[in-house]
């Protein structure tokens, strides 16, 4: 839920800022198609910097979570220097395309942190796949399935959601510190993942998952 409100408060305060998006890299791409199609070349090199950033920053937390074997707080400190270095290069009002690009390296790289809850996939800085894992739950339990898995797929929407609208209050009502709460919020969350037990903490992340059945596979060939 807080991963998610901090990528709503994040991505808000940057469509406000930009009209772009920092983590919902579908608008991106929709809107660099658009770009293409009239020929708006200048609109669309950044728009496709903004996607490349985002590939890049799953990249580097994915690196992050396998080089220190699935644990959270150094990628999450890593994200919060990232959002805190976008703070101090980005104007009260406005984006810059290096304060742009930060955000969605930021964006990027806090999808590595959590990836799954127990057997579930789940999304963090987008909501579009949870939406539908949670439609198609929902259709099973309409036809008689009782496994509730699928309920928790709400959780990184209502997140998005209420962090977008605060994300939205404090870019209307306190600029200056706008991008530095989110920034905040991420610090205070790597810091509590100290708290969690490493197995814990490789649990959210499927580089450390055994697919199914491999651990049959290895027994019986010996």
């Amino acid at each position: 839920m807080v991963l998610s409100m901090i990528a709503g408060m994040t991505d808000a305060v940057g469509f406000i800022r930009s009209r772009d998006f920092v983590s919902f890299m579908t608008g991106n791409t929709t809107h660099l198609a658009i770009a293409v199609g009239q020929g708006l070349w200048r609109e669309a090199l950044p728009l496709l910097l903004l996607i490349l950033g985002f590939v890049l920053g799953n990249t580097l937390g994915g690196l992050v979570v396998i080089l220190t074997r699935g644990r959270q707080t150094p990628l999450l400190s890593l994200v919060t220097l990232l959002l805190a270095a976008a703070a101090l290069v980005s104007p009260a009002n406005a984006l810059s395309l290096p304060a742009l690009l930060l955000l969605v390296l930021a964006m990027g790289a806090s999808n590595a942190g959590l990836q799954r809850i127990g057997g579930t996939a789940m999304s963090v800085s987008f909501v579009s796949g949870g939406l539908s894992r949670f439609g198609i739950g929902l259709a099973g339990w309409l036809m008689g399935e009782r496994r509730s898995g699928w309920v928790i797929q709400a959780v990184p929407w209502i997140g998005m959601l209420l962090g977008a609208i605060l994300g939205t209050e404090l870019e209307l009502r306190a600029q200056a510190v706008a991008l530095w709460v989110p920034c905040a919020a991420m610090g205070g969350l790597a810091f509590l993942t100290l708290a969690l037990p490493h197995e814990r903490q490789q649990g959210f992340t499927t580089v450390f998952s055994a697919p199914s059945g491999a651990g049959k596979r290895r027994s019986s060939t010996g």
